[in-house]
Order: structure tokens, then sequence, then C-alpha cells
């Protein structure tokens, strides 16, 4: 994989990619752009929690705070009840679906 970092721009040869990515002093690199089946993303939970080696429970906020449009064609759960504050909106546009259990 030939990839070249030059300034804030990414450039990945392999796959004709160019990102714009912020570089900190301190050489930690943030991207908006993501490829692969994520196995070796680090920091991220992406099973359930529970005691011991249990996975039972999915974990989610109670309150929505930030406005979220779910993309067209996707759906969405979650373990309710779920307020929405009176500042943010869930736009849920056709053909999606959210689901609260």
């Amino acid at each position: 994989m030939a990839i070249q970092i030059s300034g804030t721009t990414v450039i990945d040869n392999s796959r004709n990619v160019t990102n714009t990515v912020n570089v900190s002093a301190s050489s930690s690199v943030t991207a908006n752009t993501y490829y692969g089946d994520g196995s070796n993303l680090t920091d991220i939970t992406a099973t359930a929690d529970g005691g011991g080696s249990d996975e039972i429970f999915w974990i989610n906020d109670q309150t929505v705070t930030t406005s979220y449009s779910l993309s067209s064609n996707k759906n969405a759960m979650s373990a309710g009840p779920i307020t929405i504050d009176s500042s943010a909106t869930v736009t849920v546009p056709s053909g999606s679906n959210w689901v609260v259990v």
C-alpha cells in the first residue's frame, strides 16, 4: 500500500483516493473516511456488555441532545424509552426505520 502524507492531505495510490486529515502536535491523525471491515480499529466497543464473559446488554443513552438524520435506506434501533430534547430532531427518511424497543 502506498500512502503518502503531505501537510494535511493523504494520498492512497492503491485506491486512487485523496483525503484531508488533521495532524496534531502529538502526531495523532484523524480521518473522515475509513475502508475495510473495521477489524483493525481500536478502542471501539463492537460487542454487548455483561458480567464475566456474557455479552447480553447493548447500552445506549436515553436522551437525544444533538440532531441526527438517518441515512436513506438504513435502519436504526434504540432501547427505550427515548427522550428527544426540544432543541434536537431525529430525521428518519422514507425507506428507513428507527425502532425503539
